[in-house]
């Protein structure tokens, strides 16, 4: 039985994520509680379902073998030649010796990711936008606007004990945030780095598709 349920439509696909309660063999045997996610099309008289994720409701315990860590968010970026979501920030963070490094990325209309904490650079909204569009936008610290692909480079080639945490911003359709997440880890994979890397982003959809791809 479902005990908690919301549910999101978005581009024709209803997005179902439910708490459940006494779930059989099929998903969780012995666990009393699972997260599930799925979704209904629904085409005229026709509805099909598909899970996407499930997940048993864990709380985990507090005990000294979970440390905090420290992220640097968007980089180090408040330090002399450095800005937000900058390659600088990267390598300053590196430097500095935290456990983590956070940065936002934005995909273009054809498919190149792109580091900018805002969704608009230079009165250009950038998910709306090709890449030829902003590619020669200036960040404050003089460098151009950094690609995803640029930034990872440099994370393989001089980063290899820090964790870079991607936040995917929230896109204004299923399929360009699924697209993206693809890309996002087409390009983890092509720099062999997935080891070192951690997933976080307000888009539910986004980390759906994370789990599933």
């Amino acid at each position: 039985p479902i005990i908690q349920a919301t549910a999101n439509a978005e581009n024709g696909t209803l997005i179902v994520r439910a708490k459940c309660k006494d779930l059989n063999d099929t998903f969780f045997a012995g666990e009393e509680e699972a997260n599930v996610s799925f979704v209904l099309n629904v085409e005229g008289n026709n509805i099909t379902s598909e899970v996407i994720t499930i997940a048993k409701a864990e709380r985990i315990p507090h005990s000294s073998n979970h440390s905090p860590k420290i992220i640097a968010h968007r980089g180090y970026w408040n330090t002399t030649g450095s800005t937000q979501n900058s390659i600088t920030a990267l390598r300053k963070a590196n430097e500095i010796g935290v456990w983590g490094c956070e940065l936002d990325l934005w995909m273009t209309t054809d498919n190149v990711l792109v580091l900018n904490h805002d969704g608009v650079i230079d009165g250009i909204t950038i998910q709306y936008s090709p890449y030829s569009a902003i590619k020669d936008c200036e960040l404050s610290n003089g460098e151009t606007l950094p690609t995803f692909e640029q930034y990872l480079k440099v994370f393989k080639n001089e980063c290899s004990d820090l964790i870079l945490i991607i936040e995917l911003k929230p896109h204004h359709s299923t399929e360009l945030t699924i697209n993206a997440i693809r890309e996002i880890l087409k390009l983890v994979d092509k720099y062999e780095v997935a080891d070192q890397v951690e997933y976080i982003s307000f888009s539910s959809i986004a980390c759906d598709a994370i789990v599933r791809y």
